[in-house]
């Protein structure tokens, strides 16, 4: 962040304000509150399709593999 990188979501903006500290707890604690709630309802199908919300999580893992190689990719480049 001290290189000019800025966090564009105003929450998460708010929250990294306070501290980095709470910014990590506060990243973590929502992708983990997101994770459960697909795992609880991964059953459930999607209407008007074949698939169950257990596909989601293929979605959500690949989604963030995306945004870690593409953090450790903006590492490399500063």
């Amino acid at each position: 962040m001290g290189r000019g990188a800025y966090e564009v979501n105003p929450v998460m903006a708010y929250v990294l304000d306070v501290s980095p500290s709470a910014f990590v707890i506060a990243k973590y604690t929502l992708t983990c509150i997101a994770s459960l709630i697909v795992l609880m309802l991964r059953n459930v199908v999607i209407r008007r399709t074949k698939y169950t919300t257990h596909v989601l999580l293929y979605c959500f893992a690949g989604t963030f593999a995306a945004v870690i190689a593409w953090e450790i990719y903006l590492i490399w480049l500063v």
